[in-house]
């Protein structure tokens, strides 16, 4: 954990794992004060791994994909995913196919009405 946070360029920054304690706070309420977030998931994703971290899930020790309300990102609330998720505003969405090849039926049925609500 403390190579990722170290090296990482990105990452760690958007899941709020590094930086100070003010910076992470100020990331933690605006995040949690959003109106809704949509997070996707591609069925057969061959880009990212696993795929499900799409629903910032994660592997654990044994390499196995840990559901997202037993990792400490949630438990500990690092980015107000949990605040958010319990006050109803996350929706997990799934679709069909590899990395980010949705179709215009897609944002039409899914992306369009999430953004309008």
């Amino acid at each position: 954990m403390k190579e990722y946070v170290a090296d990482s360029v990105f990452l760690a920054q958007a899941n709020n794992e590094k930086g100070d304690d003010a910076t992470k706070a100020a990331i933690k309420e605006r995040f949690s004060a959003i109106n809704g977030a949509m997070l996707v998931m591609f069925t057969e994703d061959t880009m990212v791994y696993p795929k499900e971290s799409e629903w910032f899930q994660g592997l654990n020790k044994a390499m196995q994909v840990q559901a997202l309300d037993k990792s400490d990102f949630y438990k500990d609330d690092y980015i107000g995913l949990k605040t958010l998720n319990e006050a109803g505003k996350v929706d997990f969405v799934s679709i069909d196919g590899d990395h980010l090849q949705f179709s215009q039926a897609n944002i039409t049925d899914t992306f369009i009405p999430f953004l309008l609500q």
